[in-house]
């Protein structure tokens, strides 16, 4: 089986998981999935009954079926226990060799990002796909960013996208390539990278999702790293990050440093 994981949760709105919908229903040639699973942690803000409103208003034929999260109140408010919950519901759900695509409401893939899924068969048993990551500002619309998802591959720098660091940190980056820009600039829309330590959006066989590093934290919780050697890169498709505040009732404060100067221009 493939499945799609949907997570939305505090600081994700109604929009961005619009925005998601769209760009899974713009997929060009998209593998097919049994099923999408709707994982939602505020009901408060998003209930249920609106976000599968939401879902059934746009075409996604290569879907078969479409489920509610049965979530329970009192799963710790973080990243790491929200994937602990997913995780012991796919293990128990699903076989091990069934691939899952976790996706957060605040991610749009490109058009061809199912597409690219194809490379791996059902046999394919030890991957991490992750595909790089453009990270889009505050000030970026809605209507540009439904453009810039209709490339047909990532492009890392450019006029408008500063290509910050890859995987390996190396020293192929815009801050050495382009001297005297900076991602704070006013002409720069997109911050790229490629980094996988980060998780963003991410495609695996729920054995291998079985061996994530999971921890109950404010914040983040997931770690991967050690998984490294089973990490597939991507050949033409990524993933945009729709920007949000992170403050909630678990955070008092945006993200830090120039990295929360920069996203919020």
């Amino acid at each position: 089986m493939k499945i799609i994981i949907f997570i939305t949760h505090a600081t994700l709105s109604y929009q961005h998981a619009k925005m998601t919908f769209l760009s899974l229903a713009n997929s060009k040639d998209p593998i097919e999935f049994d099923e999408i699973v709707l994982y939602n942690t505020h009901q408060n803000e998003l209930p249920n009954e609106k976000l599968l409103e939401l879902y059934n208003s746009f075409d996604m034929s290569f879907i078969k079926n479409v489920k509610l999260f049965d979530y329970d109140e009192s799963t710790h408010k973080s990243l790491g226990a929200d994937l602990e919950a997913i995780r012991t519901y796919c293990n128990t759900a699903y076989n091990q060799n069934d691939h899952i695509l976790l996706l957060k409401s605040d991610c749009l893939l490109s058009v061809n990002f199912l597409n690219e899924l194809n490379k791996f068969n059902d046999n394919s048993s030890e991957f991490i796909f992750v595909a790089p990551l453009i990270n889009s500002k505050q000030s970026i619309t809605d209507e540009e960013l439904e453009k810039y998802i209709q490339s047909p591959h990532a492009i890392l720098s450019s006029e408008d996208t500063f290509f910050m660091e890859d995987e390996v940190r190396s020293k192929d980056n815009d801050f050495r390539n382009r001297p005297g820009v900076v991602p704070g600039d006013d002409c720069i829309k997109f911050i790229s990278c490629t980094v996988k330590r980060d998780w963003s959006c991410h495609y695996l066989p729920v054995s291998v999702f079985m061996k994530v590093k999971l921890v109950n934290q404010n914040w983040g919780g997931s770690s991967f790293e050690h998984l490294s050697h089973m990490w597939v890169g991507s050949y033409k498709s990524f993933v945009v990050h729709k920007y949000h505040s992170i403050v909630s009732p678990n955070r008092s404060t945006e993200r830090p440093g120039e990295w929360g100067q920069w996203l919020a221009a």
